[in-house]
């Protein structure tokens, strides 16, 4: 599942390149499909997708803007990045299992109240991930 999960965000990624808009995760959040698809999954399920996000985004470097998208994708991203120093030979099954500072935030967004902040930084985040790993 992990490896499906993987693929589906890196071709996210790439349509969301390819689009001319500058913020086209913002337009695409506004969508009510993927609103409801958002909605629609666990909060297991959300927490894991915003772990894959985080370890396949980890590479990137996050500009600070001051929004909360900005400041959230900063610690996920920076917890993957330790998380893959401290544990080299570790997957992203891995990452996903293991308690850590990021799997508490991805928890935090995921079984929160207010899903609009996980949904839009899903979207914002998954905009940053390589499509050619």
């Amino acid at each position: 599942m992990t490896a499906v999960l993987l693929e589906q965000l890196r071709n996210t990624a790439r349509n969301l390149a390819a689009s001319p808009h500058p913020h086209a995760h913002r337009l695409l959040a506004a969508v009510p499909q993927m609103r409801m698809t958002w909605w629609g999954l666990s909060p297991e399920d959300r927490q894991t997708v915003l772990l894959l996000i985080s370890w396949s985004a980890r590479s990137v470097e996050i500009v600070q803007d001051g929004t909360d998208e900005s400041l959230l994708a900063d610690a996920l991203t920076s917890a993957a990045r330790a998380w893959a120093a401290a544990n080299p030979a570790g997957s992203a099954e891995d990452f996903v299992e293991t308690k850590h500072e990021a799997m508490l935030l991805a928890h935090l967004l995921a079984f929160g109240p207010d899903l609009e902040v996980s949904h839009q930084l899903s979207l914002a985040m998954t905009a940053l991930i390589p499509f050619d790993q």
